[in-house]
């Protein structure tokens, strides 16, 4: 019998250079997708309708993100699991918006059935008066402590991850994440999400309006 550690986990940190103008774009963009592809139930988790923002809304500033998002893509997997184009099948890709404000966290959670993760942070606003060093912040958890939500959380041995306005983050679709929640209402951040995934079948109703090949993701915005 042998065990095995699987926690190592690499994690491409950066910051990207859209204008302002942009950003304030795509967070307008990720706003109007909660509201009117999010569901909502009272316990406070919501889920998104399968659809793909680039699917619903024509934008300049969503197009240039895009381009951007498939070179960092391409440079994490040639950085990171040494993949290329050519070893593997045309990736697809589902895309969608995320706001959080006052209260508002996501549970540890893994993007299951995706290869990749792709978050990028186009307006973060933390109200300097956050009585928490972490809120509202993305957090990795290691594996070996599962954790049952963030008022029980005990464990010591998270990373949390620094998410500004304009900062990208992608990571293996495996590793569990979470966000803290804001405490003051001044607070508030705008997210797009994208699941990157290889395998060439897709489940689920609906699967085709989540994830489409990049090239038709792009002929749809132009």
């Amino acid at each position: 019998m042998m065990l095995h550690s699987f926690y190592p986990t690499q994690v491409m940190v950066d910051s990207l250079r859209l204008t302002e103008q942009e950003n304030e774009e795509l967070a307008v963009l990720a706003e109007k997708y909660v509201k009117e592809r999010m569901v909502h139930y009272d316990s406070g988790f919501k889920h998104a309708i399968p659809n793909n923002i680039l699917l619903l809304y024509k934008s300049p500033a969503l197009l240039k993100y895009f381009n951007i998002l498939e070179q960092y893509l391409w440079h994490y997997l040639r950085k990171v699991p040494n993949l290329g184009p050519e070893d593997i099948t045309r990736p697809r890709m589902h895309m969608f918006g995320n706001v959080e404000r006052r209260g508002q966290w996501s549970i540890p959670h893994a993007h299951q059935g995706n290869q990749f993760v792709i978050t990028y942070y186009p307006k973060v606003v933390r109200d300097p008066e956050e009585p928490h060093p972490f809120a509202g912040r993305l957090v990795f958890h290691n594996p070996r402590f599962p954790q049952s939500g963030f008022w029980a959380r005990t464990e010591k041995l998270y990373i949390p991850i620094d998410n500004k306005t304009g900062t990208i983050v992608i990571f293996p679709a495996h590793a569990e994440h979470s966000t803290f929640p804001f405490f003051c209402e001044k607070s508030e951040k705008f997210a797009l999400v994208c699941n990157v995934r290889f395998t060439s079948i897709l489940e689920g109703e609906n699967a085709s309006q989540q994830y489409q090949y990049f090239e038709v993701l792009k002929d749809a915005q132009k």
